[in-house]
């Protein structure tokens, strides 16, 4: 006996301390009474042996209310894989960032022909070639996590690989004026230096006591972005003197309405006044100070007579257009602005026929002769194909914090090519470039365990606790720039899995790859209850069902016994086993009503209340009545693994700590699947 008892005892001891936290919470947590780990921050897992992750506001997500679907953090934003041994994300193609929190549609680093730059920066820039407007883009969710690229001077595109084609004036048309505008400078007893810039490009610092018109010339002309100008000043012989001074500078090849060039000053001393005059405004100086000009002649792409070719950046030109001196005699400049020929008399189209613009548009006939193409059709002799499209992925914010208003080919996330079809840069899909692909793993959407859905499809499939859908709007007002993806993003929606194993379980994670494990109560907790709850029944005759989490019994009889009910409740894959009981009798329902107890062993928690669909019952003698209430809150966990196990999220299993191992979901030895059986004996577990 005494031998026995030291078994007894031994047997006791090893399971209190094999009871005790897991490894100890592999020093990164602390162990609380109930022998579960609280991990340290950056810590994650039943024992704080796995890297938690950076989290950031989701991409795509279930919604937790109305237009709302961001509110909660999740790691990797949702759009990359955590990795478990370090903690970093793995972003998917696209996204970028410690936490995937950017959206790079920016790729290949522009192609070394412009910045990757957030729309918030874009916003602030102003160069007048690609970013036109001067507004705070900073209160946007996105501001900071939406990066597009501003192309150099020269190229085009979402990544900058097209190649601009010169523009110049239709050399067709006439009476037109060249831009002047006025840089007016009065320095007195001040020193120092000025710059100048036009369409991203800037001066050398220029001198105003010493630089003259001709070098005012000469620095305009370097920048990449003017092929020439004359310089006359009004009122001195150098750009600044102590009354003033207005140097007058035409356009003479950069046509149209010229944006005003910007003046940097960098004077000290004296009295100093430095501005530019444009659009028509007088001149600070001078005897008689003269009235600036906006500039009247077209600047079209190919001067308009001519094709683009954007991957080689050169114009095709029409019959009798060709190379120009970008003043409309002949020179060396492929930009289609010199006629050769005299007298225009029809729309270009197509050779030797009638047909002009190509029967996809109007010719407007003399004295210009240019083609109004038709909704689908561009070009300067309507033989382009359009491109699809969509609301714009990137853009510059035109007022302040307004963006994505735009309606742009290929949603400004992919490249239009000749036959008008966009190719949308990779993480894009869709005609128009303008829907956000979902997570692929060799090749397959979502790991064929799910389908590819927008945020407005997600909202209304958020899942409620009775596993049913909670039917949010996200979009519901289309003018709303909170919500502008509603239709554009896009992530899994998981399937299910058709395992019973007390909850509905579906595949996880943002791309479905992650099979969830069993889960239940943890065996090391205690002075826990389990859920009941009460079903009255008044009817003596008909069927009913009853519904929990998404999932309804086949018909039940009025006069069912408690091993049908409970029979018929096990069935469910979002039960797995109950105990039932009646008030009296044998029946679940009585002509006076009877009271059916379920108690639930697993799933385990505090769980949504049964419902029942009475419609198919009857009585003979009185109104059919029937009702559910909860008679005890259930307080046992329902935790993956039993907080006892690390899941293997590959395959399901769940990989149990030393002494536990699987349960029958009522804490004895069992076929479960999960940890919530405890070993006395040690020979289960594998941690």
């Amino acid at each position: 006996m005494l031998v026995l008892v030291w078994v007894a005892l031994c047997c006791f001891f090893l399971v209190t301390v094999q009871g005790a936290c897991p490894s100890k919470c592999n020093r990164h947590g602390t162990c609380g009474s109930d022998n579960t780990c609280t991990c340290y921050p950056g810590y994650t897992g039943y024992d704080c042996n796995s890297r938690a992750c950076p989290k950031g506001a989701p991409w795509v997500d279930f919604a937790t209310a109305q237009d709302s679907v961001r509110s909660v953090a999740q790691e990797c934003s949702n759009r990359g894989r955590c990795n478990r041994s370090n903690g970093r994300c793995e972003c998917d193609t696209g996204f970028a960032g410690t936490s995937c929190e950017r959206l790079q549609v920016c790729r290949t680093n522009c192609n070394g022909h412009g910045k990757c730059m957030s729309m918030r920066a874009m916003a602030a820039t102003k160069n007048d070639y690609n970013l036109f407007y001067s507004a705070t883009y900073d209160t946007p969710r996105d501001a900071d996590r939406i990066y597009g690229c501003v192309c150099d001077f020269g190229y085009s595109g979402a990544d900058c690989s097209l190649r601009r084609c010169p523009y110049g004036d239709d050399p067709i048309s006439a009476n037109q004026v060249d831009e002047v505008q006025a840089v007016s400078c009065l320095c007195n007893g001040c020193a120092g230096t000025f710059t100048l810039s036009f369409r991203g490009e800037t001066t050398r610092p220029l001198d105003g006591s010493v630089d003259t018109a001709a070098t005012l010339k000469t620095a305009l002309d370097e920048l990449l972005t003017i092929r020439g100008v004359s310089v006359a000043l009004n009122g001195g012989t150098t750009l600044c003197d102590s009354d003033g001074v207005s140097a007058l500078v035409t356009f003479t090849y950069e046509h149209g309405d010229v944006p005003a060039l910007v003046v940097t000053p960098s004077l000290s001393g004296g009295t100093s006044s430095l501005a530019v005059q444009a659009d028509g405004t007088r001149a600070a100086y001078g005897p008689t100070p003269p009235l600036t000009v906006r500039g009247t002649k077209e600047w079209l792409e190919c001067s308009g007579r001519g094709a683009c070719n954007t991957l080689l950046g050169l114009c095709s030109c029409a019959a009798g257009f060709g190379p120009s001196d970008g003043l409309g005699g002949p020179g060396n400049v492929l930009d289609c602005g010199y006629y050769s020929s005299s007298g225009l008399t029809t729309c270009a189209g197509i050779s030797g026929s009638v047909t002009r613009c190509y029967n996809h548009g109007r010719c407007l006939g003399a004295p210009f002769y240019r083609c109004l193409c038709d909704d689908g059709f561009g070009g300067y002799d309507c033989s382009q194909p359009q491109c699809p499209t969509g609301r714009a992925w990137v853009e510059e914010a035109s007022t302040d914090n307004i963006a994505h208003t735009s309606v742009v080919p290929c949603s400004n996330a992919g490249l239009c090519n000749s036959a008008g079809t966009c190719r949308c840069l990779p993480g894009f899909e869709g005609a128009a470039c303008n829907r956000m692909s979902c997570p692929t793993s060799n090749g397959a959407i979502c790991n064929n365990r799910g389908t590819c859905r927008t945020l407005r499809e997600l909202a209304a499939l958020t899942p409620t606790a009775t596993f049913t859908a909670a039917g949010f709007v996200y979009g519901s007002d289309p003018n709303a720039l909170s919500t502008w993806d509603a239709d554009m993003a896009q992530g899994c929606y998981c399937d299910k899995i058709p395992l019973g194993r007390g909850k509905s379980v579906r595949y996880s994670g943002y791309s479905c790859s992650k099979i969830p494990c069993p889960s239940g109560d943890d065996p090391w907790t205690i002075n826990q209850v389990d859920e009941v709850q009460a079903v009255t029944c008044s009817a003596d005759g008909g069927v009913f069902t009853l519904s929990f989490r998404g999932e309804t019994t086949l018909p039940i009889s009025f006069s069912a016994s408690p091993a049908a009910v409970t029979s018929a409740l096990e069935r469910l894959l979002t039960i797995t086993s109950v105990a039932v009981s009646f008030s009296s009798g044998d029946s679940v329902c009585s002509s006076a009503g009877n009271v059916m107890t379920v108690t639930f062993y697993s799933p385990a928690g505090d769980l949504p209340l049964l419902s029942i669909y009475s419609a198919t019952l009857t009585h003979s003698t009185a109104s059919v009545t029937t009702n559910i209430l909860q008679i005890t809150q259930g307080t046992k966990e329902d935790t993956v693994c039993n907080n006892r196990g690390r899941c293997d999220e590959d395959t399901g299993n769940c990989i149990c700590s030393l002494n536990h191992a699987s349960s029958n979901a009522l804490g004895d030895f069992g076929a479960f699947g999960d940890c919530g059986a405890v070993d006395a004996f040690m020979t289960h577990g594998e941690l």
